[in-house]
């Protein structure tokens, strides 16, 4: 496709100096959107620009658990933030509710458009 690769990381970071995905209050880190799929990652990128989230998740911070499975992906989320206060796992599988349990993770279950509103709610952050 036109762009390729490097054109839907352009279209993903094109925004407000590419803070995707990072919230901050007075400049100070508040949270970071990490998304953790199972599906291959340029078409997950493709999902999140088509269905308008892709404001809310930094290129950076999408990883792929395919071939390493989503507990090595959740090993490193926490390598990569190790002075995280709180880590949340949002998901609708046992795999990622056991995971983010052996990673020492907060768990909340959805299985429908209506739980991630109110999982995002009860974090204090808004999808849109």
């Amino acid at each position: 496709p036109p762009g390729g690769q490097e054109g839907v990381f352009r279209a993903m970071d094109g925004r407000d100096g590419g803070s995707a995905g990072y919230g901050d209050v007075a400049g100070v880190q508040t949270h970071v959107h990490i998304l953790v799929t199972n599906g291959e990652l340029i078409p997950t990128l493709g999902k999140l620009l088509l269905f308008g989230l892709h404001p809310h998740f930094h290129a950076d911070l999408i990883y792929s658990s395919r071939d390493s499975g989503k507990q090595a992906c959740f090993a490193d989320v926490a390598r990569r933030f190790p002075s995280a206060k709180r880590i949340v796992a949002i998901g609708d599988s046992k795999e990622e509710e056991v995971a983010a349990e052996r990673s020492n993770f907060e768990f909340i279950k959805v299985t429908c458009p209506a739980h991630v509103r109110s999982a995002l709610a009860f974090l204090g952050t808004s999808p849109m």
